[in-house]
């Protein structure tokens, strides 16, 4: 995925802003902002910080994808719940 160089910036401040102010952040927009830091890591060419913000993106959307298993999973329960009674 290929972001302008504005719109990485604008997320390095949003990811700021919302660390500062412990901002609750939607699923989707962490994951923008988790492709937005590798970006930036990879225009700074940093790539400690790049090797480490990508296992961050990855340990998340695996713990995303987990939850919104799980989440699905719960709501099928519930549906045959209420459909037995």
């Amino acid at each position: 995925m290929k972001e302008s160089l504005s719109n990485v910036i604008h997320s390095a401040k949003e990811i700021r802003h919302n660390a500062v102010h412990r901002n609750r952040v939607e699923i989707n927009e962490l994951a923008m902002h988790l492709d937005h830091a590798v970006a930036l890591c990879t225009i700074l060419g940093v790539q400690e910080d790049l090797a480490k913000v990508k296992a961050i993106r990855h340990y998340a959307n695996t713990e995303i994808a987990s939850i919104q298993a799980a989440k699905q999973e719960a709501e099928k329960k519930i549906m045959q719940f209420m459909k037995s009674l």
